[in-house]
């Protein structure tokens, strides 16, 4: 099964509860069995933030966001993991190859096969042939951005959540992604993941925050985002937030 490690920023996540007002909390439940030890605060993950490589990724066990501090000078905690996911719960690749440190991310890239397959995000055609599936998630995404926000940011979130309810490519079921929907697009081997995504066939994604359906368990005022410049996940108002709309349907 392999030895221990550090988990990558993937790994960590998967750890996260959107549903609980406090993930470490729901983890130290007698139910998931991690007992005391799991702390409300910061994780370090072993993936590097490909965009100011002094900088690494980590996963904040008290309120779930996903966001970038420095290698030094900070304290986090470290929680050991080894092995990797089987069907049907498996967790993909981050996408990180460069290796910064011994034994890191980019060494070990453990996860499914995907992130930077060739041949995972598939053009349709005819009717769907303005929208692209991704093969690693089987959700379907609108392939050209300026076709929903039309330039500007949704108002609001219950603006958006309104907008990506239209019509796209003949199907009428599409949805504002959740949090983790909208962090399956992230690869952080990529300085700039929005620049990534449109050489994969999308256009006019642009890197700044996208909204998901997924309202904050502690503060239901709130939602939360994923920035697609660098892939930070954290959470905004969800009234007076001008944040873009990127529809998907389907899926698992």
């Amino acid at each position: 099964a392999g030895a221990w490690r550090l988990p990558n920023v993937n790994d960590l996540a998967s750890l996260v509860n959107q549903g609980a007002a406090i993930p470490a909390t729901w983890l130290k439940n007698s139910t998931q069995g991690f007992g005391a030890s799991v702390q409300a605060t910061a994780y370090w993950s072993s993936t590097t933030y490909a965009d100011n490589t002094v900088r690494v990724w980590f996963v904040n066990m008290y309120s779930g966001r996903v966001v970038s501090g420095s290698k030094a000078s900070v304290n986090y905690y470290v929680w050991p993991v080894r092995g990797t996911t089987a069907l049907p719960a498996q967790i993909p690749q981050t996408g990180q190859t460069t290796s910064y440190a011994a034994n890191d991310d980019g060494v070990q890239q453990k996860g499914t096969v995907g992130t930077n397959a060739s041949g995972r995000f598939i053009a349709g055609s005819g009717a769907e042939a303005d929208c692209i599936t991704d093969q690693q998630t089987g959700l379907m995404w609108v392939k050209d951005l300026n076709t929903v926000n039309s330039g500007n940011a949704a108002s609001s979130w219950s603006n958006a959540v309104s907008i990506a309810s239209g019509t796209w490519c003949g199907h009428s079921d599409w949805r504002l992604p959740n949090r983790n929907e909208l962090r399956s697009l992230v690869n952080y081997g990529q300085s700039d993941i929005a620049t990534w995504l449109n050489a994969q066939g999308f256009s006019n994604l642009r890197a700044l925050a996208y909204w998901s359906s997924t309202t904050d368990a502690s503060v239901a005022a709130n939602a939360w985002y994923v920035y697609m410049s660098d892939g930070t996940v954290a959470l905004a108002a969800k009234a007076g937030v001008s944040i873009y709309v990127w529809p998907v349907r389907g899926g698992q």
